[in-house]
């Protein structure tokens, strides 16, 4: 992919549209955030133009989110996975949107003038890192996760892109012309102590942090031909993960950190595939023949179920209320609960509009009770409560 450089507006949009068709998607960063690995959101053309999709971990279930004209671009998920900010040309010039994972709530967040794409969530999910041409020069800026508040936290006459916060949300990871030639740089979240971490006279950018944030894999030329890299959060260790001919970039982490999924041209069209963190068993995950690129990998969290019963102890015969609340609630009212006895599953309720679910039980001996909900969705697994145990005196 050819470096956008420092250049106007109007050579930003051409430029970019060019390399859409060339090779992907304009420079995104992320980060990995700790999690479940979820669904794969990826920009595919399939359906005429570039839009995004999610796809199942094994390239299954490949589902159309956005239907706009203009291109879609750049997913990125929400570290706790129920959003996906993006940047899209539907407005006439780039702006980062968001959106709810099944695609639904698309929201502009930008709305300026000027050039704004490759947005980046902060860990706690309040702040997006995005770049912005609104000051006559690429820089990275910061706003609200509502597109409020925007700040500019670099300042240098060379391009500044590609921003992607640490997991612990005290630097960002982001790509610089400033000396010379792009280079990854890490920086305090405010923006202070930029520190360059490649150091190489390559193109080098598009950094994603490891869900533990020790690692940071990147998309770099020096081998010849774009290749996916991975070097320690120091700059140290910097080894080449792809070794291949062709396009290989746009590198994300799964949030288990057990696989990195990036896209690649080695099919003589875009693909997106997953390798391990070591580079082995690279694996096609699309198998489209439209170009498919721009992965970011969702972070899933277990619901969490809480059971409570009461009373605890009880006469032999006698019954005890058994109450499941899940959390989070909003968008899970309604969700089933299973009550169990032991092993045993006694009953199925639903949650009511808190995602409380209730059951009176006899208890005739001592016995442990769990409640699981069973139900998975776009952003949570199931959840299953810790054990209770109700006690039997007579």
């Amino acid at each position: 992919m050819a470096s956008r450089g420092h250049r106007s507006t109007e050579v930003l949009v051409t430029t970019a549209l060019i390399g859409l068709l060339v090779a992907g998607t304009p420079p995104t960063a992320r980060a990995g955030f700790p999690g479940t690995a979820g669904r794969i959101a990826f920009v595919s053309d399939r359906d005429g133009d570039d839009e995004i999709y999610t796809m199942r971990a094994d390239g299954s279930d490949p589902t159309r989110l956005t239907n706009s004209p203009g291109f879609d671009l750049s997913p990125t998920w929400s570290p706790d996975g129920t959003r996906i900010a993006f940047t899209t040309m539907r407005d006439g010039n780039f702006e980062v949107y968001v959106m709810n994972a099944d695609g639904s709530g698309q929201t502009n967040l930008t709305n300026h003038l000027a050039n704004d794409t490759g947005p980046a969530w902060s860990p706690d999910g309040t702040r997006i890192a995005f770049e912005s041409f609104r000051d006559g020069d690429w820089e990275v800026y910061v706003m609200n996760a509502d597109g409020s508040g925007p700040v500019r936290i670099t300042t240098n006459p060379m391009e500044d892109s590609g921003p992607a916060w640490s997991p612990d949300g005290t630097k960002i990871a982001f790509g610089s012309e400033r000396d010379g030639d792009f280079e990854i740089y890490v920086m305090n979240a405010d923006g202070s102590g930029p520190l360059n971490l490649t150091q190489n006279p390559a193109f080098d950018h598009v950094p994603d942090w490891s869900p533990d944030g020790t690692r940071i894999a990147f998309e770099t030329s020096r081998a010849g031909s774009s290749e996916v890299f991975v070097m320690n959060a120091d700059g140290s260790g910097q080894a080449n993960l792809t070794n291949h001919m062709l396009f290989d970039g746009s590198p994300g982490w799964s949030p288990d950190g057990a696989a990195i999924a990036f896209h690649t041209t080695r099919d003589l069209n875009q693909e997106v595939y997953v390798m391990k963190p070591d580079g082995s068993g690279p694996l096609n995950l699309t198998n489209h023949p439209a170009d498919d690129h721009g992965p970011d990998w969702q972070p899933l969290f277990a619901k969490k179920v809480s059971l409570k019963a009461k009373p605890k102890k009880v006469e032999k015969g006698q019954r005890t209320r058994l109450k499941a609340k899940v959390t989070p609630c909003a968008g899970h009212e309604g969700d089933v609960v299973e009550f169990y006895r032991k092993k045993k599953r006694i009953a199925t309720k639903a949650t009511n509009a808190t995602c409380v679910a209730k059951l009176k039980v006899k208890v005739t001996k001592t016995t442990k009770f769990r409640a699981v909900s069973p139900e998975q969705d776009f952003d949570h697994l199931a959840g299953t409560s810790k054990a209770v145990k109700v006690k039997v005196t007579g």
